[in-house]
């Protein structure tokens, strides 16, 4: 089935359900669908349909652990500019919603997305949303916040610290850094860590420990790209890493199968 066909079907059949699980999975699926499966040419396009689907679901929830599944669902697809936009007026009380009051989560999500987006006029949120939530969490959700600002300095410095002996002062810190490095709209900005990242990984999965090197991989692959060169990198480096190194061969080959999904997904939902 066509990933663009199946967001349609998926799209109008969901506002029909009443089973929140199955709700939650459907929602799952169409994020899934419209992150990886369709065309990089529509997926704004795509976003911004299931943006005003979510919307329009959370005006009719009819409880509030349905508000938040499409409250969440909408953060979520906010990916144009102006979806961005009105979300920061939501959580910035600009706008209300009734019966909905974002959560932490949501706020950090929202202006994460807009720092990423380059959108003017939103890095002082980081510190503002900080100064609300001086938690752990707020914390990590403040470093993926500023290491997603699209500034070839920002990324550049943060690249660095990743493996430096202190990194962000903790291995949590640090994966919580790592985490918003890659954004699918900064791909010229990205272009430099594609091969960086290649010709880094096997050094970090042999000197560094398992979680950290998981975390690594899982943040840094530069999976955003959906094409047959990243696929054929990355089976180059599956191709010269020795069997004992088993924990980069298994992410490899989980990677190299995902994006060949995709890949194909993609492929024909252009015919």
């Amino acid at each position: 089935l066509s990933s663009l066909d199946y967001i349609n079907i998926a799209a109008e059949k969901v506002k029909i359900e009443s089973d929140l699980e199955l709700i939650q999975v459907i929602i799952e699926q169409l994020s899934a669908a419209v992150s990886r499966y369709v065309p990089e040419e529509v997926k704004l396009s795509e976003a911004r349909k299931l943006f005003t689907l979510a919307s329009s679901q959370l005006a009719v929830a009819n409880n509030s652990d349905e508000r938040i599944l499409w409250g969440r669902a909408m953060f979520g697809f906010a990916v144009a500019n102006d979806d961005i936009a009105h979300s920061l007026d939501i959580i910035n009380g600009k706008v209300s919603i009734n019966e909905f009051t974002p959560d932490q989560d949501m706020r950090w999500g929202v202006i994460t997305s807009a720092l990423a987006a380059g959108i003017e006029n939103t890095q002082s949120l980081v510190a503002q949303e900080l100064a609300n939530d001086p938690t752990d969490r707020g914390e990590r959700a403040a470093l993926r916040a500023n290491t997603s600002v699209p500034d070839q300095e920002i990324k550049e410095q943060a690249w660095n610290k990743f493996t430096a002996d202190s990194g962000y002062g903790s291995l949590h810190q640090t994966a919580a850094a790592m985490s918003g490095f890659l954004w699918w709209r900064q791909v010229d900005l990205l272009t430099p860590y594609v091969d960086r990242f290649f010709n880094e990984v096997t050094h970090v999965f042999e000197t560094e420990e398992n979680h950290f090197a998981q975390s690594y991989f899982g943040s840094l692959f530069p999976g955003y790209l959906v094409d047959y060169d990243l696929l054929e990198k990355s089976n180059n480096l599956l191709t010269i890493t020795p069997p004992e190194n088993q924990l980069l061969r298994r992410m490899l080959l989980e990677a190299n199968d995902n994006l060949s999904r995709a890949i194909k997904c993609r492929e024909y939902a252009r015919k």
